[in-house]
């Protein structure tokens, strides 16, 4: 009964303090779950994908949160990370073994070039490592991605093995969301399709990797982009396929008007209307669970 209710008293401190009051949404049956279900069903899995819209600060609360609340069940965590490219990974280690404070590891990476909101990672770095767990770092080399969009498969070798390029709903899906981008080429699409392939083969690699080696009281919780785990396509996929008894959970947020766009991106963001019509081929949930964020001063018309 303790044991029970000390990460349920905690996840909901931290969460609800920090986020307001949530709904937790089961997509597969269509129902609000309490915190202490939710948590039960996820401390059970091998595998949690938490998806983010980047510089949304609430979802790293969510993080936060939830991996305390893992912990607390006796989970050992594996973090991995979107926001950093494997070759970093030998430095990486040094945080792992506390030769370095965070501060360090920005520098040594230089991280604050490549991802502009690396500070909002801190507390999930510093609560992995207080537990005796690990931060990996996951993503493709921005190098290697920019080849691909740029001139094609010949130009990223070497490429992850397999390389599945072949995923048709995840593609008619990608065509379909890119379009709101201004500078969207159909000329180039192929191209930036099979980029954005590239980062889910290569994160489901290193995902990979792990599996096959966690022990049994490790938990990975993998930090990315929503768009690289929504319906179970991209990076999900690829880990499915290549890890065909993993147990994984997905967990997406609302951004619930929290999202907002620099003058620079509204300008290369096109005024496109996307419809439910539009969705439908996909015929698959959104993901295992939808955390939803209310609006300040919603109320029903």
């Amino acid at each position: 009964m303790c044991k029970t209710f000390f990460p349920y008293f905690l996840f909901c401190f931290l969460f609800f303090s920090l986020c307001g009051s949530p709904l937790i949404l089961d997509l597969y049956k269509g129902e609000l779950l309490s915190s202490i279900q939710f948590i039960d069903d996820l401390s059970q899995v091998d595998l949690v994908y938490i998806g983010e819209t980047h510089t949304i600060k609430r979802h790293h609360y969510l993080q936060e949160s939830l991996l305390e609340s893992l912990v607390n069940r006796g989970r050992q965590p594996i973090l991995a990370v979107e926001a950093l490219e494997y070759p970093s990974q030998n430095i990486l280690e040094h945080y792992n073994a506390k030769e370095l404070s965070f501060d360090e590891l920005v520098e040594k990476l230089d991280w604050k070039r490549t991802w502009s909101n690396y500070k909002d990672y801190s507390s999930l770095f510093a609560l992995t490592v207080e537990h005796n767990g690990s931060v990996v770092a996951i993503n493709a080399p921005l190098k290697q991605v920019r080849s691909m969009a740029r001139n094609g498969i010949e130009a990223a070798k070497p490429l992850p093995e397999p390389f599945h390029t072949k995923e048709p709903l995840y593609e008619k899906w990608l065509k379909l969301v890119l379009q709101v981008h201004m500078r969207f080429d159909p000329n180039r699409l192929e191209r930036i399709i099979l980029a954005q392939m590239l980062r889910d083969e290569v994160m489901a690699q290193k995902i990979e990797e792990r599996l096959k080696n966690k022990k049994k009281e490790e938990i990975i919780v993998v930090i990315i982009g929503k768009g690289h785990i929504s319906h179970g396509m991209g990076t999900v996929q690829r880990v499915r396929w290549r890890y065909p008894e993993v147990r994984d959970r997905v967990v997406l947020q609302t951004n619930s008007g929290d999202l907002t766009l620099s003058n620079e991106d509204k300008k290369e963001m096109r005024d496109l209307t996307i419809t439910h019509e539009n969705f439908r081929f996909l015929e698959r949930p959104l993901a295992d669970y939808q955390i939803i964020h209310l609006p300040e001063n919603d109320e029903l018309p």
